[in-house]
């Protein structure tokens, strides 16, 4: 082996960084590709998918990058005190007590989660819903995010505890609700507590 074949092998390969960028609109061909921009104003391919306009961190040679995993975003919260659902009258329900909130997704005491800048991906989203007596018709609980619907079959007559849940691709700006129905044939107060986290880009 010659002396430039033997420094070969010890020629430093590419200097690997993490960085933090921003998915750009124009997504490259393949699902498992984005484009990311990164703060210089440099757009460079990444392997990994991502919603436009969320915030990544990326390793980097300076050409090519891979997305991270991302950075726990999202909230719990809950409703302590019971609120009112007449029946055959679908209420959104508001929450009352914060467990965690990472971003500002929800404003206290209101009914609606809204996904930050930047915070954009694939969501698990969980209510729970407990009604302070035996519902006596039937009823469900519906989550609404991005304008989709998410809603339960309808629960036989005597259950007292609702849940719904569902894993959703959002965007910054897109908002989430929880909703109440059940035809019981008076008005019924119910407590409840929502998950919302994001799984992934």
């Amino acid at each position: 082996m010659s002396a430039d074949e033997i420094a070969a092998l010890f020629k430093p390969g590419p200097l690997w960084r993490v960085e933090r960028g921003t998915i750009v609109a124009d997504v490259a061909p393949t699902p498992a590709q984005c484009r990311v921009e990164l703060p210089e104003g440099r757009v460079i391919s990444a392997h990994g998918a991502a919603v436009a306009g969320t915030y990544v961190d990326v390793l980097t040679d300076g050409s090519t990058a891979r997305l991270l995993s991302p950075v726990r975003a999202g909230g719990s919260w809950s409703r302590t005190s019971g609120q009112s659902v007449g029946s055959g009258s679908q209420t959104t329900i508001t929450w009352t007590t914060e467990g965690l909130d990472t971003h500002g997704f929800l404003t206290p005491t209101s009914g609606t989660v809204t996904i930050p800048a930047g915070m954009g991906g694939l969501y698990a989203i969980t209510a729970q819903l407990d009604a302070a007596a035996p519902l006596g018709g039937r009823c469900y609980a519906q989550i609404t995010a991005a304008g989709r619907i998410y809603r339960t079959p309808f629960t036989s007559p005597g259950e007292d505890l609702v849940s719904v849940s569902a894993t959703v691709p959002l965007a910054s700006g897109d908002t989430i609700s929880v909703a109440m129905y059940h035809a019981s044939g008076s008005t019924i107060a119910f407590k409840g507590a929502l998950d919302v986290y994001r799984v992934s880009y």
